[in-house]
């Protein structure tokens, strides 16, 4: 997940840059069908890359008293985008949260998946939020 306006500038750039090498001039001798193989993986690369600058967006104006999980990673995830959210630097949200910025750049990079239960539950108290889960057979 991008969680910072710099990560996505990245991101924009590097679809930039994939955009320009969809529209550059084929080399001559190259197969028909391999042009069109690349073509398909860099379309695809594309859309992966602006899915996570719609969900990176979709983090800074979420709306956190309505915000629905409908995976653990959604969930794992919820710390960042509280963050983003809130419109805090990782240094205001590690400070107010009591950890860290080292620590909490690595639970982003890993997207919270090596913190403790404890530290998502104090993030969730600080920011005075609560979850309920539900968990149903699936079929």
């Amino acid at each position: 997940m991008i969680t910072s306006p710099q990560q996505k500038n990245r991101v924009q750039a590097n679809i930039d840059s994939l955009n320009a090498r969809l529209e550059a001039p084929a080399k001559p001798g190259v197969p028909p069908h391999l042009l069109a193989v690349e073509a398909a993986q860099i379309n695809e690369d594309i859309a992966l890359l602006e899915a996570e600058i719609e969900e990176y967006d979709a983090a800074c104006c979420t709306p956190l008293h309505d915000y629905t999980f409908s995976t653990y990673q959604d969930f794992l995830k919820f710390p960042i985008v509280i963050r983003l959210a809130r419109d805090m630097s990782q240094q205001a949200f590690a400070d107010y949260v009591g950890i860290s910025l080292s620590q909490l750049k690595r639970y982003e990079a890993h997207e919270y998946q090596n913190a403790s239960t404890q530290v998502v539950n104090t993030v969730l108290e600080r920011f005075q939020l609560n979850y309920q889960g539900k968990v149903s057979e699936v079929g």
